[in-house]
């Protein structure tokens, strides 16, 4: 009614004679979003299909492709805010850290006080430098410095979002970083990275100093690129990299020489300081070859790195203050009876073990020789803790040339294991604690200029969510993957199941898999010999046996018959096999 905002119904119509439809015109995208806001903050992973499913058995209504993801769009914009939203309550954002947890350092990035503190109280002088792209609202890349703790786990450092992976904003990063750290020494610090995207450049401006290694993993797959494959040269080089004397190298470096001279060649040009353990300083007590730290951490974030900026820095914050707390309690409770940690101790059993075939010899009370099984020998020297092997001084961990030393000088290997490998080292690493800070409505406004998202190119096709795999996991993968006949290729886990649809009366003859409805079937099954019967040769005569579908009724008596030739060579061409 006009004046009093009520409605008058005028015409009624009781029987209906129509049929159901699912189309409703009154359904708004808008109305559809609000309706779901809860839904979304309760699951902000809800993909599109489950979302129109769920609004069709609710409501009996059908939503158009586009009205969909508006619909969706809407609601999580209400639920955790917009792009340009999340920008602008960063200001707050930041206050209510710096007021929450004083002492942190926050210039649009976080790098949190207690952070800093555990890092150089217990850590050791080695971090990770990794950036991985951001792929929710907030575009960019997550730029980490990620150390190793006590237990040789990872230990996040400092993390910030930029706009790309660049030398400026490496720079930028790693000067913070420097700062908070105070680092005034950096030739006594070690950095282990990718050596990518503007990493190197920034390192030699900020850490000129310090020694960069460069990730073996990541240094095969740009050997691979430059043409020496192959798994010989793959084994040659990571052979190289564990050898821990430079005599072991240059013997190691000789046989990838005879593989291939060019790849040598290749390899010559590299600092072997930076990839193999035979160089590296023994300073640190970390003889990492791969950047597992910075992956680890990056594996662990997957669902924040598709969030809004806001949520996501709120995701870290949780997920390291959660984790501060359970390895401080699993320390205190379970730990406290053991000197060192358990990966320590791990490793520590497993050099005991080769103590067996060890023979010592000793010199006088410190010094020793010891011969391993391989037919080496290594001097040892208990009270400077070195071994000619170098593992000892790589690690800070007892080698089993040391331990054998250990047992004719009756000494306990446990008490010889440097000191950042402790349980109380631990302690005193994850002993600060992330304090909680205030919901987003109790955040004092902070009088700034609004900020604006930053501006990012789009880049042509699809936006992609998967990071490019290199050669070599490519390759893998294609060797995981069989190929059924009439099923098409597939991997190990979907084999059975694909299997299962081929028909009934499935079953398996020695590695093949047959039916007795597809050996009616059979599309081509042809033995070939390429030599006479009369005359076995094992290295002329082969029996190429092409089986896409045949029975065990038909294969079994042309095996017996073969074997009884005594020359029977099978070779398939099926993967199956």
């Amino acid at each position: 009614m006009k004046g009093d905002g009520g409605l008058e119904v005028r015409t009624f119509q009781k029987n209906h004679k129509c049929g159901f439809s699912y189309h409703n015109k009154s359904v708004k995208s808008g109305w559809v979003g609000r309706r779901y806001v809860g839904i979304f903050r309760e699951n902000p992973r809800l993909d599109y299909f489950s979302f129109k499913n769920l609004v069709m058995k609710e409501h009996k209504c059908h939503l158009s492709r586009h009205q969909g993801y508006r619909a969706k769009k809407i609601a999580e914009n209400l639920a955790k805010g917009s792009e340009m939203d999340q920008y602008n309550k960063l200001p707050q954002y930041i206050n209510e850290i710096e007021r929450s947890n004083p002492g942190s350092t926050v210039i649009m990035k976080l790098v949190d006080d207690y952070c800093d503190a555990g890092f150089l109280v217990a850590c050791r002088p080695e971090f990770g430098l990794d950036g991985t792209f951001l792929k929710g609202s907030a575009r960019g890349v997550l730029v980490t410095a990620v150390g190793v703790d006590p237990n040789n786990g990872m230990y996040l450092i400092a993390y910030a979002a930029t706009e790309r992976e660049t030398k400026d904003s490496w720079i930028w990063f790693l000067t913070l970083l420097k700062e908070d750290l105070k680092i005034e020494r950096d030739y006594e610090w070690t950095i282990m990275s990718d050596k990518q995207k503007g990493i190197i450049q920034a390192c030699e401006t900020v850490f000129s100093n310090a020694t960069h290694r460069f990730c073996v993993k990541h240094m095969h797959s740009n050997m691979s690129s430059a043409g020496f494959k192959g798994a010989a040269m793959r084994k040659a080089l990571w052979k190289a990299a564990k050898a821990t004397t430079p005599i072991q190298f240059r013997r190691k470096m000789e046989a990838i020489a005879e593989l291939d001279a060019e790849a040598a060649n290749w390899l010559d040009d590299k600092n072997p300081a930076e990839w193999s353990r035979s160089h590296f300083s023994t300073y640190p007590k970390c003889d990492m070859l791969l950047n597992n730290i910075c992956e680890s951490f990056n594996s662990k974030i997957l669902d924040a790195r598709e969030e809004s900026i806001v949520a996501m820095m709120e995701s870290l914050r949780y997920f390291m203050m959660s984790r501060m707390k359970e390895n401080r309690d699993r320390a205190r409770e379970k730990w406290n009876n053991y000197a060192d940690c358990p990966k320590i101790r791990k490793r520590m059993m497993e050099n005991i073990d080769k103590v067996t075939y060890c023979v010592p010899y000793k010199s006088n009370e410190v010094n020793y020789e010891v011969a391993d099984p391989y037919g080496e020998k290594y001097a040892v020297n208990i009270e400077e803790k070195t071994c000619s092997y170098r593992k000892w001084d790589l690690t800070g961990i007892p080698c089993y040339h040391a331990i054998s030393a250990f047992w004719i000088a009756m000494k306990d290997p446990m008490e010889y294991v440097d000191d950042c490998y402790r349980v109380k080292t631990y302690l005193k690493c994850y002993e600060p604690c992330i304090l909680p800070h205030h919901g987003e409505h109790d955040w004092v406004h902070v009088n700034v200029q609004p900020l604006l998202p930053p501006t990012y190119g789009r880049a042509p096709g699809r936006p992609k969510k998967q990071r490019r795999k290199s050669i070599d996991e490519v390759q893998e993968m294609k060797d995981k993957r069989v190929k059924v006949e009439g099923i098409g290729s597939t991997t190990k886990k979907t084999t059975r199941r694909a299997v299962k649809k081929a028909g009934k009366g499935t079953r398996r003859v020695g590695k093949k898999v047959t039916s007795s409805q597809h050996s009616q079937q059979a599309t081509e099954t042809s033995i070939i010999s390429s030599a006479p019967v009369a005359e076995p040769n094992l290295h002329d005569l082969e029996f190429q046996i092409h089986m896409w579908h045949i029975s065990a009724n038909q294969l079994l008596p042309l095996l017996l018959h073969h074997l009884e030739l005594g020359m029977f060579k099978f070779i398939s061409d099926s993967p199956m096999w």
